[in-house]
């Protein structure tokens, strides 16, 4: 089972953003959650293109913490660019472990970009 927890900040506050004609450039995104025993965070530059398509171009700088241990899975851009088929993103996934090992389950923070 893969527990998909929803970033609570995509802060532009954290990095860049600079606009040209038809497009904005954000460098340096924060991507977070933080709840009562999962945090997790990365870093994200993505292009948000008027009337076409959206694309991540790097994400970096990942930080988890959790009561008990997590092992990382993967972390990465899954698909770069936004088309007709769906959408851009990028995942963080770790499997957790409370204390004690009585509930293990995988968690996953994603970005996501998708005009629809």
């Amino acid at each position: 089972m893969i527990n998909d927890i929803s970033p609570l900040v995509v802060d532009p506050g954290t990095g860049t953003v600079r606009c040209g004609t038809g497009y904005c450039s954000y460098t340096h995104i924060k991507v977070s959650h933080v709840g009562m025993l999962v945090a997790a965070e990365f870093y994200a530059d993505f292009v948000i293109v008027n009337g076409g398509y959206d694309y991540i171009s790097k994400v970096y700088d990942h930080a988890i913490a959790m009561v008990g241990t997590y092992s990382l899975t993967s972390f990465g851009i899954n698909k770069a660019w936004e088309d007709i088929s769906g959408p851009a993103y990028a995942t963080l996934e770790w499997e957790g472990s409370t204390i004690g090992g009585y509930y293990t389950t995988t968690f996953r923070l994603m970005i996501i970009r998708w005009k629809r």
